[in-house]
């Protein structure tokens, strides 16, 4: 087995050269920057400088995660529960550091897996946390065991219409759009282009969690977000 370092550099092409089947590398930076006090640069890890290498010595320095990485983390692991899934969600929708920008087919934002089907989260909460998912553009890993999984949880898991938006090719990720009382508004931008726009898909996501009251909102999406 060659050194990790050439399947760094050579990504794409070690995927066939050295197992014969698709491979995807996971790196767990920026995630390790942020839990030492550093703020990722999204904008140098966005452009890639394969043209305009910084060489020192024999060492060529690539500044993009993109040429090195399929997916990267970028927050604290999820845990079986609402709390944590929901924050998970909450710092996708800040978006601070701009690293939805950044992914791309081939290349994602990495929110850690979906805990559906385990113990933690109820049925609604397991479709928010698949519907945001999707929403984001990232990677569907199942955590659960499928020896015992309940059959509402599959149906989650396999629900054709949301896995068509997860396939799209164009692969953008969505953005939170709107914030009103505690309801927020994710669009995504999927295929196929009508007129001279992208569709959208749009994500509604109901933040209030005192009783579980169903609230009332009315937003126009359409004159400045799609």
């Amino acid at each position: 087995m060659p050194p990790v370092n050439q399947f760094l550099n050579h990504r794409i092409e070690c995927n066939t050269v050295f197992t014969g089947h698709p491979m995807v590398y996971q790196c767990e930076w920026p995630l390790y920057q942020s839990h030492h006090g550093i703020n990722p640069n999204y904008t140098a890890i966005k452009y890639s400088i394969r043209s305009n290498k910084l060489e020192i010595g024999d060492k060529k320095l690539f500044h993009n995660i993109r040429d090195h990485c399929n997916l990267w983390r970028n927050n604290y692991d999820v845990q079986d529960n609402w709390n944590s899934v929901s924050s998970i969600i909450d710092f996708y929708g800040d978006n601070k550091d701009g690293f939805l920008e950044v992914a791309g087919p081939g290349s994602w934002n990495d929110p850690d897996m979906l805990v559906i089907g385990n113990f933690g989260l109820s049925l609604e909460q397991s479709r928010a946390q698949m519907s945001l998912w999707v929403m984001f553009a990232a990677p569907l890993i199942m955590s659960n065991n499928l020896r015992t999984i309940r059959p509402e949880f599959v149906e989650i898991l396999q629900h054709r219409e949301i896995l068509k938006i997860a396939r799209d090719p164009r692969g953008i990720p969505g953005k939170r759009v709107r914030r009103l009382k505690h309801v927020d508004f994710f669009v995504r931008p999927v295929s196929p282009v009508l007129g001279a726009k992208l569709s959208q898909v749009v994500a509604i996501y109901n933040r209030w969690q005192e009783g579980g009251t169903p609230l009332k909102v009315t937003v126009n999406l359409t004159k400045n977000y799609l």
